[in-house]
């Protein structure tokens, strides 16, 4: 097709998510920031999958815009994606999480391939999550839980501490840099897509510079 821009095209109006977001990644650096066009921003920050995404987000009262935002760091939007540690699929669930979901809710058939199917991971990823953030009510919170284990949320004082105390304390690095790119990554979507939703949180409006 001979360069990005046709390929992004393309991408779009077919909706293949996996694709859009690193095709615009490659026009990215072409436009400086106050120039780069709307139709840019929402090729990579795609609301991916969105019939699976908002049924699923109604059903649990979590908000859509959290759930893309995890999804565009855990997988990039790749349904096969799977990592060294075993986690699989769009939210990159840990099969040994899922099953004890799928147990809490007396799902059958559990087996870590289904992880790879967005269906499952998007409605095993929203149980989970949404269970995080109902018990530390903060989203910095229920991310660095989600990265690095609701003990160490704990740990780091997360029911006891503000926000920003909570985020100076967290020990694992990587920890650290995942809740900061999510939240990023959420504030962007905020900023795209928040007058099409009301969930809560959504407040953020400024575009944040990368």
């Amino acid at each position: 097709l001979g360069s990005s821009a046709p390929l992004a095209r393309l991408y779009s109006e077919n909706r293949v998510w996996e694709r859009m977001p690193s095709a615009a990644w490659r026009m990215w650096s072409a436009h400086p920031l106050r120039e780069r066009p709307r139709q840019l921003w929402e090729m990579r920050f795609p609301r991916a999958w969105p019939g699976l995404v908002e049924t699923t987000c109604l059903e649990y009262g979590f908000d859509p815009l959290l759930l893309w935002a995890i999804m565009k760091q855990e997988s990039a939007f790749q349904p096969g994606c799977f990592s060294w540690a075993g986690a699989r699929g769009l939210i990159q669930m840990i099969p040994s999480t899922s099953e004890y979901v799928a147990l809490e809710n007396g799902w059958p058939g559990f087996s870590p391939d289904i992880l790879y199917e967005p269906s499952v991971s998007i409605r095993y990823g929203v149980d989970y999550i949404s269970s995080v953030l109902q018990e530390f009510g903060s989203i910095p919170v229920t991310l660095a839980g989600y990265n690095g284990g609701p003990h160490n949320a704990l740990r780091w004082g997360g029911t006891s501490v503000s926000p920003d105390l909570f985020f100076s304390r967290i020990t694992y690095n990587e920890t650290r840099r995942y809740t900061e790119i999510v939240y990023h990554n959420y504030r962007v979507y905020g900023y795209l897509y928040g007058d099409l939703y009301s969930s809560p949180g959504v407040a953020a409006r400024g575009m944040a510079a990368e």
